[in-house]
This record gives structure tokens, sequence and C-alpha cells, in this order.
């Protein structure tokens, strides 16, 4: 997956295997994203929401 620079200046790489690769294409094949980039927005905005709420596991 390519580096993509957020609103925020912040870059995160991603180093996806074949499998993991595939599923992230059909998700967005799906049309939970418009493409692997908005799906990696997706998640990480996601991720922070139950971060803030306190729900990660420890």
């Amino acid at each position: 997956m390519a580096d993509d620079t957020t609103a925020t200046g912040r870059t995160v790489r991603l180093v996806l295997n074949r499998q993991q690769l595939e599923l992230v294409d059909r998700t967005v094949a799906r049309g939970v994203a418009q493409d692997r980039t908005a799906l990696v927005h997706l998640a990480l905005a996601e991720y922070a929401v139950l971060a803030a709420a306190g729900g990660l596991p420890r």
C-alpha cells in the first residue's frame, strides 16, 4: 500500500502480506470504502474512537 499523508501531516506505512491485501481489496469491492486508502482511514478513525472511549484491550 502506498503512503498517505493526512490533514495532520502524519504518514502511515502498512506492510501487508498477500492474504491481508486480498482481504482489503475484497472489503473495498463490497463498497465499504472507495479505495484502499479510504479503508485505512476508516479503520484508523474507528480505532481512535474505540481508544478514546477506553475500549481497547490491555
